[in-house]
């Protein structure tokens, strides 16, 4: 939980499930399109990775990994110089309201 010095760090977490009688595939987290400034690539269930960012606005979403097709809504969100983030990428394929499919940021009390 140290802060970051100059950038924000992103704790990713894949909580996503497929519908019933499905494997759950592994993820990608990326800015959207094919040419992104930040990404990481093949996020198992239930595991957790690390991406650190510069401070700024950026829009991300979750994409079943290799492939375009994108899992959850675009979010975009502000991160702060020296600020932890916890992403969740949560829901269930197919799914409409509290269950659908998206990614929650919340940020981490960081230690001096």
């Amino acid at each position: 939980r140290t802060s970051p010095n100059n950038s924000a760090r992103i704790v990713i977490f894949h909580a996503y499930n497929r519908k019933s009688g499905f494997d759950t595939p592994t993820i990608d987290f990326q800015n959207p399109g094919q040419n992104p400034r930040y990404k990481q690539e093949g996020i198992v269930f239930g595991n957790r990775v690390e991406l650190t960012v510069d401070a700024g606005t950026y829009t991300f979403v979750a994409r079943r990994t290799s492939t375009e097709f994108e899992i959850t809504p675009q979010v975009t969100k502000t991160f702060e110089s020296g600020k932890i983030y916890l992403a969740v990428v949560s829901g269930v394929e197919d799914e409409v309201g509290a269950k659908a499919p998206q990614i929650t940021f919340f940020e981490i009390p960081t230690k001096s």
